[in-house]
C-alpha cells in the first residue's frame, strides 16, 4: 500500500522561503510503523531526519527501514535506519514518533553562496521514498522480514556482554579505567555501544557510567524476558 504525505521543509531565518517535498511510504500493507522526513536548516546546510510513527498498540523495540531522498538537483541520498532499543531510549510507544536516522551531509537546497544564489534544477521535484522492512515489538513478536534485522539481532549478546564489562571495569578500577575501556573498541558492536554512550550521555548531560548502568539494567530485563 502506498501512502503519500506532503511534508513542509522549514528553513531558518536565513532563508525567505519554504520548500515542500513529497514523501511516499512504500512499506507493505499492514506495516505497524509509518515513515516521514523532517528537514532542518543550519548555517552549514539542510539536514534530514527520518521519523518513525508507531501506529500499533504495542511498543516498538527494534526497527529497520530505508529511505531515499532526492534533492532539487536530482541527487539521491540513501539512508538506512537500524535501531535496537534494547540498548537505548526504551520502546517507541503506541502513537509516538521518534527519529530513527540522520544524515551526515546537508541536502543542497537553494542558498546564497558568495553573493550568488544557486538554483535547483527546475525539472526535478524534491521527494522521498521509504520502506519499513522489519519491526520487533516489546513482547518479542515481529512484523516484516527477519532477514533484514538478522545482523542487528545477532549482536545483542555481544552488546550485553560489553555493557557488563564496562560496569565491571568501573566497579573494579574507577573512572579512569572505565574511560579507557569505553575508548578501547574500534569496530563492531562494542564500538557502536561505546559511541552511543558517549554521544547520548554528553547530550543529556549525565555521567557516562550512570547511563551505562541504566542501559545494562534495561538490557538485562529484556534478556530475562526471553527477548534474546
Amino acid at each position: 500500500m502506498k501512502r503519500t504525505t506532503i511534508l513542509t521543509i522549514l528553513l531558518s531565518s536565513a532563508f525567505s522561503f519554504g520548500q515542500k517535498i513529497e514523501m511516499s511510504d512504500l512499506s507493505a500493507a499492514g506495516s505497524p510503523v509509518s515513515l516521514s522526513v523532517k528537514v532542518d536548516s543550519e548555517d552549514s546546510g539542510l539536514f534530514t531526519t527520518v521519523l518513525a510513527h508507531n501506529n500499533s498498540m504495542k511498543g516498538v523495540l527494534a526497527i529497520v527501514a530505508t529511505v531515499e531522498v532526492t534533492d532539487p538537483h536530482g541527487q539521491v541520498l540513501s539512508i538506512i535506519a537500524r535501531q535496537d532499543y534494547v540498548f537505548k531510549y526504551g520502546v517507541i510507544g503506541p502513537g509516538n514518533d521518534r527519529g530513527i536516522a540522520w544524515t551526515d551531509s546537508p541536502l543542497e537546497l537553494p542558498h546564497p553562496v558568495g553573493g550568488v544564489t544557486a538554483h535547483p534544477d527546475a525539472n526535478v521535484t524534491p521527494h522521498a521514498e521509504g520502506v519499513v522492512s522489519f519491526v520487533q515489538f516489546e513482547d518479542g513478536s515481529i512484523w516484516g522480514d527477519p532477514r533484514a534485522a538478522k545482523g542487528m539481532i545477532a549482536q545483542r549478546p555481544e552488546k550485553l556482554a560489553f555493557l557488563q564489562h564496562l560496569v565491571d571495569v568501573y566497579n573494579m578500577g574507577g573512572e579512569a579505567a572505565f574511560a579507557a575501556a569505553l575508548d578501547e573498541p574500534k569496530a563492531g558492536s562494542p564500538a557502536s555501544i561505546a559511541g552511543c554512550l558517549k554521544v547520548d550521555a554528553d547530550h543529556d548531560k549525565i555521567a557516562r557510567i550512570d547511563l551505562a548502568g541504566k542501559r545494562l539494567a534495561a538490557a538485562q530485563e529484556w534478556h530475562s524476558a526471553g527477548i534474546f
